[in-house]
C-alpha cells in the first residue's frame, strides 16, 4: 500500500511537470490545477501546552498482591542495628518511654489521659505503637512491630509493679501469657502497617511524574 502511494504522488508530480511546461509555452496566464497527491504533505505540529498522558492507575486486586511480599528474614536481621537507630524504633520507643514516666507519676497516673495512653500504647497487644513503628520502617516492619512491642510490655510491666497487682508479674500468672500475645501481635501490626504503607503508594497516583512533565514543559517554553 505504501509503494502505490508513492507511484501515485511520483505520477502526480509529473503531470504537474508537464501542466507547467506546456503553461510555459502555450498560455502563461492560464492558472494551472496543481493535484492533491503532488502538493507536499505536511506534518501536524504538536499542540502547545497539550496535557500529558497519565499512566493508567493500576486495579485494587493488582496493587494488593504487589504490596504482599515474603519477609526477608535474614535481610532483615543484617539491618537490625540500623533499625534500632531509626526513626521507626526511636519515635515508638519514646512515646513508650514518655507515657511510662507519666503513669508512675502519682498525681498524673490516675488521669484519664495517662490511663488512655497506658491502654494505647503499653497495655498488651500494644497495637498503636507496633503500627506506628512498623508504618516508618524502611524495611523489616514485622520486626520492628515487635521490638516496639517488648519496649511497650516492659513499660507496661514496670506500671503494673510500681502499683503492686499482687501475682501479676508471677511467671505462671496471666501477664505471662498477655506479655506473648502482645509480642506476638506487635509482630503482626508492624508486618501488616508495612504492607498497607506499600498499597498505598501503589495505589496512589504517579507524583514524581508531574514534577518532571511540568519541568520539561517549562523548559519548552519560549519567552514572549
Amino acid at each position: 500500500m505504501a509503494r502505490a502511494k508513492r507511484t501515485e504522488r511520483a505520477e502526480a508530480r509529473r503531470r504537474y511537470r508537464e501542466a507547467m511546461a506546456a503553461q510555459a509555452e502555450g498560455a502563461p496566464d492560464q492558472p494551472v490545477e496543481i493535484p492533491a497527491a503532488a502538493q507536499p504533505q505536511r506534518q501536524p505540529k504538536a499542540v502547545a501546552g497539550a496535557a500529558a498522558v497519565v499512566p493508567e492507575r493500576p486495579g485494587f486486586f493488582a496493587t494488593f498482591r504487589a504490596a504482599i511480599r515474603p519477609a526477608d528474614v535474614p535481610g532483615d536481621l543484617r539491618a537490625l542495628p540500623r533499625q534500632l537507630v531509626s526513626p521507626a524504633v526511636l519515635v515508638p520507643l519514646a512515646i513508650v518511654v514518655a507515657s511510662t514516666v507519666i503513669a508512675l507519676i502519682p498525681d498524673l497516673g490516675d488521669n484519664i489521659i495517662t490511663s488512655f495512653a497506658v491502654q494505647l500504647f503499653l497495655q498488651p497487644p500494644a497495637l498503636a505503637i507496633a503500627f506506628i513503628g512498623g508504618w516508618l520502617a524502611k524495611r523489616g516492619s514485622w520486626l520492628v512491630g515487635g521490638i516496639v512491642s517488648i519496649a511497650a510490655v516492659i513499660g507496661y510491666a514496670i506500671i503494673v509493679a510500681r502499683y503492686g497487682a499482687e501475682g501479676a508479674l508471677s511467671p505462671t500468672g496471666p501477664l505471662l501469657i498477655t506479655i506473648l500475645l502482645g509480642i506476638a501481635f506487635g509482630i503482626a501490626v508492624g508486618a501488616f502497617a508495612g504492607f498497607y504503607k506499600r498499597w498505598l503508594a501503589l495505589m496512589a497516583p504517579s507524583r514524581q511524574q508531574r514534577p518532571r512533565q511540568a519541568s520539561g514543559s517549562a523548559g519548552k517554553a519560549r519567552p514572549r
